[in-house]
């Protein structure tokens, strides 16, 4: 009885100051809805889980023992006016009787949402959203998932974005302000290549290396046996073609002082499963050089252009038809063939990406076999999918590129080696990785090491069917001098080190959340709260349980109490740092050109052009079930790089499409949730020219430091679904980021010049002495 009188003490106080909440709220012309004091704005409060404060500007919600998903509240139809823009914002604190459920808070409006999870203080969230317009019955949502206990301090709905504007037209004189240590970017360092001593030379000729031999693969391993048997310090193999038909992977392990020169010689692969194609592991002061290595196109294609030439939208009998246009009978014709995914091609440039298309995928692992197929004639086929079908019905008449696999096996895989080059090497195609590098891989060198297609050969229309070069761990010090990418299946480069997300579920003890834990006993391991603020909790790891699909982790010291959901782990055992890349060339390729996820780099002289999904990303980030990545970013520098059309396919992060991605993902990947908390620092961009931006320029959160100056911005290539952001920047979630003496050539494409930031979120901008130039 006494917790029925509570509600109905609670219910009459909602009541009781309803009127005079509405002449209050007049004085606030942009509120739509402030507090919790005007119910006739509200379809739902729960008041089983929520108790609302006497002044009715806040609420508690308890809710213990649920486990479930549960809306609390949600504003009535009609508050919100079709085709407006609204901000909702919520200041909460948040937490669970039970960690390990991650517990969590949903905000919700139409076409966003925020996750918002335990939180010891204060926290805030701002979700700007617009409603449809022809939405008459949009509402904001608060729901809550598993047990807690949470209070709500504060609960906003404005009109408008969010957003403030600064522009660069008259913007003042150049900027000459103190700008303090500007970041320096990768350190010195040198690659030492092999020192032998009197070495002998071993010609894989000789052991049974022949252009004949359809296992050139097992006569290569010979010649490596025989380099080992005779202490050899250099192999030679006659230019030719050689096959490798067989699955075997050639290993080069465990050599000092060591060369492999393919003296210009083509190697040409035809496998189905296994591991790298080659593999070098635990050398010092190796080097592998003059040789390219192919696929089998003739017999196997990786991938062929398609276009799209019919859909029927029937339920589970679904699907779309395709014309393989560069066959007349295409040479897995007749065979169950996996399909992985489609991607937009751009016939013209013959590159991917194609503005107003999306990608269809399903599924990257090898174990993945894709949708039902059928052939219908020798160069057409039909693709079982709702999804297929429902994507390529807007595009009959246009291109893809039909891919047939993904991930798995791999061009070259290195670890573990120190003081590595690799020099003149083509990777013309294979299937996964082009390159994959991990373990203590530090010391090592990329020059003039090239990934695209051969040429001459124009049905070869993919390269890589993974990322070209891709960083599972490392120990740093990477040099990528005068190389090409392109036409691969994902990002050109992604370089990150694997972390781990875990909630404490004992004095001493996390329990993992995420899918790969890269944790050993005797690791000292920095524990992060789940902003990526210190927790100053450094440790060894006593043991490592896995037992029933489940890892804890036991460390030797007490663990502090968790701020936020969990804590993500630092083991710098790895610490992929200290990356230089001059010179280089990205092009044409699925996804981004340059994920970076490590600290002191630099990018020089470098052409991004014809880009998916943006040129350059900066993140770390974590999710509770799937992947944890990177130990932040800092001291980056990019200059005197050029940046052309680098988001065709105008993808979009928080909302919006950007050249230059800076930010990090919580929770999930990706996600708007950003944090306050300076992870991504202390980066540079200078003297680069941006070229046809799809959206922004740059994309700034979870930041401190940021510094883009002396760049230029040209546009004048028009696109379908004009940005009123085109060529802008956006910034939130940043301290101190610095957009100054900066050049936008006029156009009339690029409506509003200028820098874009949410003032709640972002302290010490300075925009200074940018300018707007007519076109030399």
């Amino acid at each position: 009885m006494k917790g029925n009188m509570g509600k109905i003490k609670t219910l009459l106080r909602v009541l009781a100051i309803s009127a005079a909440a509405l002449s209050a709220a007049a004085k606030a012309p942009n509120r739509v809805l402030d507090g919790f004091s005007e119910t006739g704005k509200f379809a739902k409060i729960d008041l089983a889980a929520a108790s609302i404060s006497e002044d009715m500007k806040s609420a508690q919600i308890s809710a213990p023992e649920n486990r479930g998903k549960k809306i609390i509240l949600s504003t009535k139809p009609g508050l919100l006016k079709a085709g407006g823009k609204y901000v909702a914002k919520l200041k909460y604190a948040l937490s669970s009787p039970d960690p390990s459920a991650l517990a969590h808070i949903r905000l919700f409006a139409p076409g966003a949402q925020r996750h918002l999870g335990a939180s010891a203080g204060e926290s805030f969230a701002k979700m700007p959203f617009e409603v449809g317009a022809k939405d008459a019955n949009a509402a904001v949502s608060i729901e809550i998932s598993g047990p807690l206990e949470a209070s709500i301090s504060g609960f906003s709905i404005e009109e408008g974005d969010g957003e403030t504007f600064i522009s660069a037209r008259g913007n003042g004189p150049k900027f000459e302000g103190d700008l303090g240590g500007l970041p320096t970017g990768a350190p010195e360092f040198s690659i030492d290549l092999p020192a032998p001593k009197n070495g002998a030379t071993v010609n894989a000729a000789d052991y049974g290396m022949a252009e004949g031999n359809e296992d050139c693969a097992s006569a290569l391993n010979r010649a490596i046996a025989a380099c080992k048997e005779k202490n050899a310090s250099k192999l030679v193999i006659p230019k030719g073609t050689y096959k490798f038909f067989s699955n075997s992977t050639v290993n080069i392990d465990g050599f000092t002082d060591f060369t492999v020169d393919g003296q210009g010689s083509l190697f040409v692969y035809r496998r189905d499963r296994g591991g790298a194609n080659i593999s070098v592991t635990n050398c010092l002061r190796t080097k592998i050089c003059n040789f390219s290595m192919d696929w089998d196109w003739d017999t196997e294609p990786l991938a062929a252009i398609v276009k799209a030439v019919e859909v029927k939208r029937d339920g589970k009998e679904s699907y779309a038809d395709f014309e393989i246009v560069d066959y007349e009978k295409y040479p897995l014709y007749g065979k169950n063939v996996r399909v992985a995914n489609l991607q937009p091609w751009d016939a013209a440039a013959g590159e991917i990406g194609v503005e107003g298309m999306n990608g269809i995928g399903f599924g990257f692992s090898p174990v993945d076999k894709g949708p039902r197929i059928e052939w219908l004639a020798p160069n057409k086929i039909r693709i079982f999918s709702g999804h297929c079908a429902y994507i390529a019905k807007d595009n009959i008449g246009k291109f893809y590129r039909m891919q047939h696999y993904y991930y798995g096996m791999g061009g070259m895989a290195l670890v573990n080696n120190r003081h590595f080059t690799m020099e003149n090497v083509n990777i013309h195609s294979c299937k996964g990785h082009g390159l994959l590098c991990s373990g203590g891989q530090q010391y090592w060198q990329l020059i003039n090491v090239n990934i695209v297609p051969r040429a001459g050969f124009p049905k070869n229309v993919i390269t890589t069917t993974a990322d070209h070069l891709h960083f599972a761990r490392s120990k740093g010090y990477f040099k990528m001098l005068g190389c090409e990418f392109s036409l691969g299946s994902d990002d050109c480069i992604n370089i990150h080190d694997i972390t781990s997300f875990g909630v404490k579920i004992g004095r001493k003890s996390l329990l993992i959340k995420t899918r790969s834990a890269a944790l050993e006993p005797g690791n000292v391991v920095e524990l992060r709260h789940g902003d990526y603020s210190p927790s100053g909790f450094k440790s060894e790891i006593e043991r490592v349980e896995r037992k029933d699909g489940k890892t804890i982790a036991h460390f030797k010291k007490a663990i502090p109490e968790q701020k936020f959901d969990g804590f993500v782990l630092f083991n710098r055992v790895y610490d992929s740092q200290n990356t230089l890349i001059s010179g280089c060339k990205f092009h044409g390729n699925r996804a981004r050109g340059l994920l970076i996820l490590s600290s002191n780099v630099t990018i020089e002289n470098t052409r991004f052009s014809h880009i998916e999904m943006g040129g350059i990303k900066l993140e770390t980030g974590y999710t509770f079930n799937v992947w944890s990545e990177g130990y932040g970013v800092n001291n980056v520098v990019v200059r005197n790089c050029e940046f052309d059309s680098v988001n065709v396919c105008d993808r979009k992060y928080q909302g919006k499409a950007r050249d230059i991605f800076i930010g990090a993902y919580l929770r999930r990947d990706p996600s708007f949730e950003q944090t306050r908390y300076p992870i991504i620092s202390n980066v540079l961009f200078e003297n680069n020219t941006f070229k046809n931006s799809f959206g922004l320029i740059a994309l700034i959160s979870s930041s401190g430091n940021v510094t883009f100056k002396d760049n230029t911005f040209e546009n004048t290539v028009k696109r379908m679904s004009p940005n009123a952001y085109r060529a802008a920047f956006y910034v939130n979630n940043s301290q101190n980021a610095r957009i100054i003496n900066n050049t936008w050539i006029d156009s009339p494409l690029v409506p509003n010049p200028g820098v874009y930031y949410d003032a709640d979120t972002v302290e010490g901008l300075v925009v200074k002495g940018n300018r707007v130039a007519e076109k030399p």
